[in-house]
């Protein structure tokens, strides 16, 4: 237990993900609006050329995003040093960073998170998103592919506190929150892209989809939702949604 939130641990098999490269990565990948380089830390030979990746991306349009996984590699090789994120310029081809706290602390050699983003920040990338479990999320927008944003910390959701509380029996588990508030984020992002008619983003609309879905994946066990008709996972949604939007001030 965490924080009186439950705990879990991993066991990986890399198998044939240990000799994939960047150079496997078809080119239609890049054809896509939005690219998603996600956990590649368990994709070792696609996390060391992430630089080449995004660089790629780049050229082609893409909005870039990146969602960290624990490092077990780097963690063991190398326990007392920053992890490496590809090469050297991977942040400034990142238009949207999320990590957990304890990856944004490990990626920075740093012991604080205001600090850790500050040198994110200062790596180059355009904006960042750092979870921290059923703690405060801490948000940043530089104004050039989301609009501007200062760095501050956002609530988890209130809503879905306040419904397990009275409804005990819908808790089930934690895993997948980081996950599906990733998977609530890019929705958030894709729909805002569609509708956009040039306008940037919105980082706190963003993060009130991100709350909602990670929020969600509470009252189920397991991080995948199992659909018995389509938009089913929607419809529960919504309303965690516009609840955020109210409590974040937004609506």
């Amino acid at each position: 237990q965490y924080d009186g939130k439950g705990e879990r641990s991993f066991v990986n098999t890399i198998g044939a993900a240990g000799s994939y490269l960047p150079e496997d990565i078809p080119d239609e990948c890049y054809e896509a609006d939005i690219l998603l380089a996600g956990g590649t830390a368990l994709v070792p030979k696609i996390h060391d050329g992430l630089d080449v990746i995004l660089s790629k991306a780049k050229q082609s349009g893409c909005f870039t995003v990146v969602g960290t996984v624990y490092d077990f590699r780097n963690q063991k090789n190398n326990p007392d040093a920053p992890w490496p994120l590809g090469g050297p310029d991977t942040y400034q081809y990142i238009d949207l960073l999320v990590t957990d706290a304890e990856e944004a602390l490990r990626l920075t050699g740093t012991d604080n998170l205001s600090t850790a983003a500050q040198l994110f920040i200062s790596y180059g990338i355009k904006s960042l998103i750092i979870t921290h479990g059923a703690k405060d999320v801490l948000i940043w927008s530089g104004g050039e592919r989301f609009a501007p944003c200062p760095l501050r910390f956002m609530p988890v959701s209130r809503y879905v506190d306040e419904l397990l509380e009275r409804y005990p029996e819908k808790r089930k588990d934690s895993t997948g929150c980081g996950d599906n508030f990733v998977g609530g984020v890019i929705a958030s992002l894709a729909m805002q892209l569609a509708a956009s008619n040039d306008a940037l983003p919105d980082m706190l609309e963003a993060c009130s989809w991100g709350a909602a879905s990670g929020g969600f994946t509470c009252m189920y066990h397991g991080g995948t939702y199992y659909e018995s008709e389509t938009g089913e996972k929607l419809k529960s949604i919504l309303p965690i949604v516009e609840a955020y939007r109210k409590q974040a001030g937004l609506s």
